[in-house]
């Protein structure tokens, strides 16, 4: 215990160099280092180190004259709730998510710096705030209830309607969701809508409020910096992963045509993209190894079996890079 409360300790004093200047912690030497360690780091200096990078980054707001007043640099966001609930699944802009976007919208320094404010009101009861919302037809006054309301319909409840995020298709765990594989990745307007949903949900995890998602290893792992593996891809695709592990646990060779319809379905099922029912197309696809390597599925042989299937686990499990990159940069 004393040796685990020295290294604590160590974190909690040389963390920042590993930060400067990094897109990602893991990026630098001292954070690859750390992040080696992260199975003996306390809660609380995980928690002492979130604090500090909040406080670090946090835009500080000038508190009106009269305490119970609203100061100017806090906006008041009036959202259609009725509107939204109404529409349902057909616009994104009646959506509380698309409401939210909409009177948000200014440039990104500016909503950058807008989000990281953490004002509390002296009628909040303790709850941070970038904005104050105000439900359109309704009588309720936002002493925090509706900045939560409306962040955590906007952050989990939208973008299950609006299909940003999608069902795992056969989840280990019930009601497991990922991002949309099906939209295409080079969709500037759902690129633009997910990057809007990253910044919500990091204005509501720096303003401690609870979003309800149940999203799969491929949506959290990333973000923290960790390597998905041949576990996640069972956690989010059971019938995919019993499929590659029986083709590299098997010893006797399938017959050739059963193996190419195999194959094809396999990459299919990890590329929501390749619709065709002609498996002369399966010649044109392309896999790519983790050193960035890459092999034509034409090329398949049984003897290198082991590697098309790591390949086609690694195109499952990054098939939404791009949306998922889209909300980091939020």
């Amino acid at each position: 215990q004393h040796i685990l409360a020295l290294v604590n300790l160590n974190i909690l004093r040389r963390l920042p160099i590993g930060t400067d200047n990094s897109d990602y912690i893991f990026q630098s030497q001292i954070g690859g280092k750390v992040s080696t360690l992260r199975s003996f780091i306390f809660r609380a200096t995980k928690m002492r180190i979130w604090g500090s990078l909040l406080d670090a980054t946090m835009i500080s707001t000038s508190p009106p004259l009269d305490e119970y007043e609203k100061p100017d640099d806090i906006p008041i966001i009036t959202i259609n709730r009725v509107r939204a609930k109404a529409t349902g699944t057909s616009s994104f802009n009646d959506s509380i998510l698309g409401q939210l976007s909409r009177r948000l919208g200014r440039s990104l320094e500016s909503l950058s710096r807008l989000l990281r404010r953490a004002f509390i009101d002296v009628q909040d009861n303790g709850q941070e705030r970038a904005f104050y919302v105000k439900f359109k037809g309704e009588g309720a006054d936002d002493h925090g209830g509706p900045y939560r309301a409306a962040l955590q319909a906007a952050c989990a409840e939208d973008p299950v309607h609006l299909g940003l995020f999608s069902d795992c298709a056969d989840a280990a765990i019930k009601d497991l969701r990922e991002l949309n594989p099906q939209i295409p990745e080079d969709s500037r307007r759902h690129l633009q809508r997910y990057q809007f949903l990253g910044r919500l949900l990091g204005t509501a995890a720096r303003h401690s409020i609870k979003v309800g998602l149940s999203m799969a290893p491929t949506f959290w792992k990333p973000l923290a910096g960790l390597v998905l593996n041949a576990g996640d891809l069972e956690i989010v695709n059971r019938s995919l992963f019993n499929t590659v592990k029986y083709i590299c646990s098997r010893s006797i060779p399938l017959e050739e045509n059963e193996m190419e319809d195999l194959l094809f379905d396999l990459v299919r099922n990890a590329d929501t993209s390749i619709m065709h029912d002609d498996h002369a197309y399966a010649g044109d696809i392309i896999l790519y190894d983790s050193d960035g390597s890459y092999r034509s599925l034409d090329d398949f042989r049984w003897e290198d079996r082991a590697l098309f299937m790591s390949m086609i686990q690694r195109r499952h499990l990054q098939r939404s890079a791009a949306h998922l990159s889209a909300v980091w940069s939020g």
